[in-house]
């Protein structure tokens, strides 16, 4: 039995004799142009440095090559690819179903569960269905998709209007983008700097003004005790007097 040899896979780039045009633009290995010089020099030179004559834009007329260490240059551009798809998430659809006749608790944990989808970036596909004697009153099918796409619009977002199918009607969720006007938790309201000028200085006046409400009470009492004891004096004066 004969084994068919596995094809070498093509580079991205030609490289060193690869390249057959008279004429190169050359760059250096830190990114400076050394200028047009004929393939022959340009493999000369890298040859010396013991890098690699590499094509970047093969292109243009004259091609641009570069000098650098290919197998870094590649593994480079590997480890860019492959972190870059570390970063993308592969958004799935969940599906949650409804009936006419689920309990208010069963809505809320079905509800709760649409939420933790949303949160870890997944869309759902919320069904509604009607089965076995539910079919009889169809309009039960209208009623539960209105109630449960009321309850929806406050944390969800509808990519596609429902679409009713004989005994069942589906649509699609994602996660609610915030508002321009929404507040977001944890984030304090900005006062412009204006309005706290506006605020301070009323909170100077009221400060001002309850000292100034104050100082006449203590005068005010201290009035009333010197009446007090003029009074008594008097009275005691007045006793000694008819006693003489």
């Amino acid at each position: 039995m004969k084994f068919k040899k596995p094809k070498a896979k093509k580079r991205p780039h030609f490289i060193n004799e690869e390249i057959r045009a008279p004429k190169v633009r050359l760059i250096s290995e830190d990114k400076k142009q050394i200028g047009i010089v004929s393939i022959a020099e340009a493999l000369a030179i890298a040859k010396e440095r013991e890098l690699d004559l590499v094509a970047i834009s093969p292109k243009t007329e004259p091609p641009v090559c570069r000098l650098l260490d290919y197998g870094k240059y590649l593994y480079s551009l590997q480890k860019k690819a492959h972190e870059a798809q570390k970063m993308q998430r592969k958004v799935h659809i969940k599906e949650i179903k409804f009936t006419p006749v689920i309990g208010e608790h069963d809505i809320d944990v079905k509800l709760k569960k649409i939420k933790e989808f949303l949160d870890e970036g997944d869309k759902v596909k919320v069904t509604i269905w009607l089965r076995g004697r539910q079919k009889r009153r169809p309009e039960l099918l209208d009623e539960m998709t209105s109630k449960i796409m009321k309850i929806l619009e406050d944390f969800a977002e509808f990519e596609t209007p429902p679409k009713t199918e004989k005994w069942s009607t589906h649509l699609i969720v994602g996660k609610r983008k915030p508002d321009k006007g929404d507040k977001v938790e944890g984030d304090k309201p900005r006062i412009p700097t204006e309005i706290k000028k506006v605020k301070s200085e009323e909170e100077g006046d009221r400060s001002t003004i309850g000292e100034e409400e104050d100082e006449p009470e203590e005068e005010f009492d201290q009035f009333d005790q010197i009446d007090l004891d003029d009074n008594l004096e008097n009275g005691d004066k007045g006793d000694k007097d008819a006693d003489t």
